[in-house]
């Protein structure tokens, strides 16, 4: 009885207990270093991201894919790389001029009282500003959608 004791201990126990979640750590090994790795980078993302925020979410994408950009620049794995990683920087560069709203004029700073002259002025400016703000919607977002296969292949 003592032996057959002695043997599930060996068999089941110890395998379950010791040498299974080593293996397990030996095999996840890479998955582990990546995942903390990538925990540390989004941090501040996850932390100052609020539901109501939209840029948030263009700030995480440029973020994702500046990241890219680095990994494809040190590792420059494929014939084209130089190609991808200019369509990622210009990519990243637009969501982060749209997010920070680098294509309007404040029009709201100015005092709409003022003459005629000034205030079509100022709202030509705010109809420029919005086609400013289309151009570069559609030119970040046709990027993305014509190239992203590419980037994620």
């Amino acid at each position: 009885m003592k032996q057959k004791l002695l043997d599930i201990w060996e068999d089941y126990i110890v395998w379950y207990l010791w040498d299974k979640p080593i293996r397990w750590l030996q095999d996840q090994r890479s998955g582990l270093y990546y995942g903390v790795r990538n925990l540390i980078r989004w941090l501040p993302f996850i932390w100052y991201d609020r539901n109501w925020a939209s840029n948030y979410l263009l700030d995480m994408i440029a973020f994702k894919l500046d990241f890219m950009t680095d990994e494809f620049t040190r590792w420059n794995t494929y014939v084209g790389n130089e190609k991808d990683i200019k369509n990622m920087r210009r990519a990243a560069e637009l969501l982060r001029s749209i997010s920070n709203e680098e294509y309007e004029v404040y029009t709201h700073s100015r005092d709409f009282t003022m003459w005629d002259k000034e205030q079509r002025e100022i709202l030509n400016e705010a109809a420029l500003s919005e086609k400013r703000f289309h151009a570069m919607n559609n030119e970040c977002w046709n990027l993305i959608k014509r190239e992203h296969r590419r980037w994620w292949d």
